[in-house]
C-alpha cells in the first residue's frame, strides 16, 4: 500500500539528517522506498524566531496485513525511532526540530487512533491523549 511521509529539519546539517532519514526509511522492515521529492526550504510555522526548515516528502509502499491501523502505528513506531537516532530532542511544540517525520497519508485509509507513550510527544503543553490521524490533519 502506499504511503507518503513528510520530513523536516532546522537544527544541525538539516541536509544531511534528512539524507540520512530517508536512507533510514529505505531499509525499514516490510516496506519499500518508491519515491522521494526534491528538497525544499520553508519558514516555520508557530514559533518564528527560529531557523528555517529544510523539508522533503518522501513515498513508501507498505507491506499490509489484516490490521491497517496497527500496521500505521507501527510504521509510527519506526519514524520516532528514525527520530530519536537522528537525535531528536523533545522541546516545545512548532519548535526546532533535528528531525521531524510525519506519516501524511495511508493508503486510502482514515482514522483517528489514540497513540501509545512511546510515541506521544514530551512537551508538557500537549497533555492528554494524543492521536494518529490519518490522513494527516495538517
Amino acid at each position: 500500500m502506499r504511503t507518503y511521509l513528510g520530513l523536516g529539519a532546522n537544527v544541525g546539517d538539516a541536509v544531511q539528517t534528512l539524507t540520512r532519514a530517508v536512507q533510514a526509511l529505505d531499509v525499514l522492515p516490510g516496506s519499500r522506498l518508491v519515491g522521494t521529492s526534491r528538497l525544499y526550504v520553508t519558514r516555520p510555522v508557530g514559533v518564528a524566531d527560529q531557523p528555517e526548515f529544510h523539508n522533503a516528502a518522501v513515498s513508501l509502499d507498505v507491506r499490509l496485513d489484516d490490521d491497517p491501523q496497527g500496521r500505521a502505528m507501527s510504521l509510527l513506531l519506526a519514524l520516532k525511532a528514525i527520530e530519536r537516532s537522528s537525535g531528536r530532542q523533545q522541546r516545545m511544540r512548532w519548535g526546532p526540530r533535528e528531525l521531524d517525520l510525519d506519516l501524511l497519508i495511508f493508503g486510502r485509509h482514515r482514522f483517528r487512533r489514540q497513540r501509545p507513550a512511546s510515541v506521544r510527544s514530551g512537551d508538557p503543553a500537549r497533555d492528554g491523549t494524543q492521536w494518529l490521524e490519518v490522513p494527516h490533519p495538517a
